[in-house]
């Protein structure tokens, strides 16, 4: 028959500690090639938008933030609307091939 002490129960509280512990690493290590990878995407995303000239950063938040149409932009920028477009479309390649 087992008796049930104080130092039985802070033994067994202590082993179910230490498993849940090695539980957790083990979790955390297993998430971590996933972490590290989800980090050096949000620094290359940062490095790109930080090497855009900052006419391109202005229409890249405008349309990010707003979503206006050609014209509200392009009376936003004070140009016309296909220059607005124009604009968009070479802010939006330089960003990507800054991201590759």
């Amino acid at each position: 028959m087992l008796v049930r002490t104080p130092l039985r129960d802070m033994q067994r509280d202590a082993r179910t500690r230490e498993l849940s512990a090695s539980e957790s690493h083990q979790r955390w290590v297993e998430r971590a090639p996933a972490a590290e990878a989800s980090v050096i995407a949000v620094l290359n995303f940062i490095g790109a938008l930080e090497s855009l000239v900052p006419q391109d950063k202005v229409v890249l938040a405008l349309v990010a933030q707003d979503q206006p149409s050609m014209v509200e932009l392009g009376e936003r920028l004070g140009i016309t609307a296909s220059a607005a477009a124009n604009r968009l479309m070479m802010a939006r390649r330089r960003f990507r091939d800054a991201l590759c």
